[in-house]
């Protein structure tokens, strides 16, 4: 008798979830320069800045940089772009792997511009999203052990 008191409970969020609005999704192209050379391989994430997606976006959006430099973000499809908003820039850039082995860590960014310590921002606005560079500097080790960032924790 008890199950039949609580089964109604598990249908009502059900009831109700028809189609979901699509969301708009904006070409989104840029470049990364490291040291005034285009970098290969980065690995590019924006990470919206209220800290969620948008319902019925399954990750975050992403590219990784070609011979040139340059990316084209993903959300649904190959090279779709991102919803319109604003987004943290994350960048990863793996070692080689013969490199890997020799070296502390596999970012050759050092975490510079990991999920704690970027400082880069962007706006996807409606529409085609043509990026400025983000031009990197050189850097040679860790940044300083951070507190977190402020606002966020």
């Amino acid at each position: 008798m008890r199950l039949l008191q609580v089964a109604p409970l598990f249908v009502l969020p059900v009831v109700g979830c028809g189609k979901s609005e699509a969301i708009p999704i904006n070409t989104v192209t840029g470049q990364v320069i490291y040291d005034g050379k285009p970098a290969v391989g980065v690995q590019v994430f924006f990470m919206p800045e209220n800290g969620m997606n948008p319902a019925g976006v399954p990750s975050n959006p992403h590219a990784v940089t070609d011979s040139d430099g340059n990316f084209s973000l993903s959300t649904m499809t190959d090279g779709d772009g991102a919803p319109a908003g604003d987004y943290r820039v994350v960048l990863l850039w793996p070692r080689e792997k013969e490199a890997e082995e020799e070296e502390e860590t596999p970012d050759r960014l050092f975490g510079w511009h990991d999920a704690r310590h970027t400082k880069l921002t962007v706006q996807v606005k409606e529409g085609a999203n043509a990026l400025p560079p983000f031009k990197l500097a050189k850097v040679t080790g860790p940044p300083p052990i951070s507190e977190g960032v402020p606002g966020r924790n």
